[in-house]
């Protein structure tokens, strides 16, 4: 239980439902939780979070330095049932010592791609409110199922080697850490933990709603797992890709290193360089380079889809630049120039990309997407009073 992502156990080892030991929570939460001062941890009230909030909280009690944690939970509105789930989830926060802030999704509701939108209003939300709170990073509860998933539905829309590696343990929301310390742990785990602690948690529909991708998927889980291709193994994989795409990067890494950034921002690149470089590389490195010109450090994530065109258009233009002596081309934003020895990319003229500057979240060229993270639609509190006091707070 205690491997990492790709060496997860196989499923006859997973299935068996045993509550986590005092050795398991060290294993799962020491590594990603030590070298925080505070944590922000999600909590919707379903059974993974509400063992993520139980069980880290025993981790801390028996750990010396551990973080402070604090509890959040959103209620979308999106059923009438929302805000009993957040209540519930402070009640037992309180119960076992903890501060719990519930924060209320404001504004319209999509009428489609209500659970992307639920989504990204959900991390603004507690973000924002970790912001608030003074703590360094936040913890979500996706288990070793979850990562199967995700990994299944990255499959199907064609995923390279990024996608494939499914969630990280670590990554980054909005500029704060995002930990996942359960992406080795199995739904049967976390449950017998409760059970084991008397503790109920609720249900929220829509993890049965078949309209829902990740739910239609979830049920194909057990069916895959019969022929040996179960979460486990899923995760596994992801873990194998995860290595290869950070030697990909390293790769990446090289060549990015030796470009020269003059005083207007503009990149300059060997053309020798670029082209003794592989084309999964070169793809890497024009995709930085569009991302550095044009400041676009923080692009949304964007479909499966869109993502491929895009890499078809950046392996397009590796070739171009590898073969023409003399090229001039705009992607994403930014402008590459080849002559002679050299590849110069700056940033496209503003003139030309003033449609792709819009201050909602808007879409660029090629598939990139921009996002200043301020919808109006999503706030803390409509009142607005002070930062610290900007959502409701349930306390023991």
């Amino acid at each position: 239980m205690t491997a990492p992502a790709d060496l997860a156990p196989p499923s006859n080892a997973v299935a068996v439902a045993e509550p986590l030991t005092a050795a398991d929570l060290v294993a799962v939460f020491s590594p990603a939780f030590s070298s925080h001062a505070a944590i922000g941890l999600a909590v919707s009230g379903g059974s993974d979070s509400l063992a993520m909030m139980v069980l880290a909280t025993a981790w801390a009690q028996s750990t010396p330095g551990a973080p402070r944690l604090h509890v959040l939970t959103v209620d979308h509105g999106l059923r009438p049932q929302a805000r009993a789930d957040a209540d519930a989830v402070a009640q037992v926060a309180g119960t076992i010592g903890l501060s719990c802030d519930i924060l209320t999704w404001q504004g319209t509701k999509p009428a489609t791609g209500v659970q992307a939108a639920a989504r990204a209003a959900r991390y603004r939300l507690l973000v924002e409110a970790a912001r608030a709170r003074g703590l360094t990073a936040l913890a979500t509860a996706h288990t070793l199922e979850d990562q199967a998933e995700t990994v299944l539905m990255r499959l199907a829309r064609g995923s390279g080697l990024k996608g494939l590696a499914g969630m990280a343990p670590r990554s980054d929301w909005l500029g704060l850490p995002l930990l996942r310390p359960l992406l080795s742990v199995s739904r049967a785990r976390l449950a017998a933990s409760l059970r084991v602690r008397g503790i109920a948690h609720r249900e929220d529909p829509s993890n049965d709603d078949r309209r829902f991708e990740r739910v239609r998927w979830r049920a194909l889980l057990p069916v895959l797992g019969a022929e040996g291709l179960d979460a486990g193994a899923l995760a596994r994989f992801a873990g194998r890709c995860r290595r290869a795409d950070e030697a990909l990067e390293a790769v990446a890494d090289e060549v990015m290193a030796q470009a020269v950034v003059g005083p207007d921002g503009k990149h300059t690149l060997a053309r020798e360089v670029f082209r003794a470089a592989p084309l999964d590389v070169q793809i890497r490195v024009l995709a930085r380079l569009v991302r550095a010109v044009t400041a676009q450090t923080d692009i949304t994530k964007v479909a499966t889809l869109e993502r491929v065109v895009r890499d078809e258009k950046l392996a397009n233009l590796a070739q171009a630049l590898a073969e023409q002596a003399v090229l001039r081309r705009t992607l994403g934003g930014a402008e590459f120039t080849a002559r002679g020895t050299a590849i110069h990319i700056r940033r496209e003229n503003p003139r030309r990309t003033q449609a792709a500057t819009h201050p909602k979240p808007a879409r660029v060229a090629y598939g990139l997407t921009r996002d200043d993270h301020t919808d109006p639609s999503v706030v803390l509190d409509p009142d607005k009073t002070r930062a610290a006091d900007r959502f409701t707070t349930a306390r023991d």
